[in-house]
């Protein structure tokens, strides 16, 4: 009986070796260092197919400080299309970009997107609809 603390102990020393090799996987991120990774200036390379704006456009996402923008560029036009605020979510196992007080009002963005990548390069979000679609989005940082 007084061997199974110390395995217990072998255990958790062993289980918590293992996750501290998990640096990549984005639920073992610290909320600080996702915090600092999404802010800048990101280039939309896929959007969901629910996007409104069909034509070729260049879109930008630029986040800091809790406020994000939403900037699109149409070739003759540069215009804000939304701007709204943003936390970070971060649990032990998922992430979440939590979109709010977007303006004008937009259903699609103000969500809880899932954080599926992010590094100093990429980011990737999700989303789920509650009537079973996804949504995602692709950036590379400027």
């Amino acid at each position: 009986m007084t061997l199974i603390p110390k395995y217990r102990i072998l255990y958790l020393v062993i289980a918590m070796a293992i996750l501290g090799g998990c640096e990549n996987v984005i639920g073992f991120h610290s909320k600080s260092k996702l915090d600092q990774n999404i802010g800048g200036t990101w280039e939309v390379l896929v959007r969901p197919v629910s996007d409104p704006i069909k034509a070729p456009i260049e879109e930008d996402w630029i986040m800091g400080g809790g406020v994000f923008y939403v900037v699109k560029n149409t070739g003759s036009v540069v215009d804000t299309f939304y701007t709204g605020g943003y936390a970070i979510d971060a649990s032990l196992s998922k992430s979440f970009l939590v979109l709010v007080n977007v303006d004008p009002l937009n259903t699609e963005l103000e969500a809880r997107w899932e954080i599926l990548e992010l590094n100093t390069k990429v980011c990737r979000i999700a989303r789920t609809y509650g009537g079973g679609g996804v949504a995602t989005y692709e950036f590379q940082k400027k």
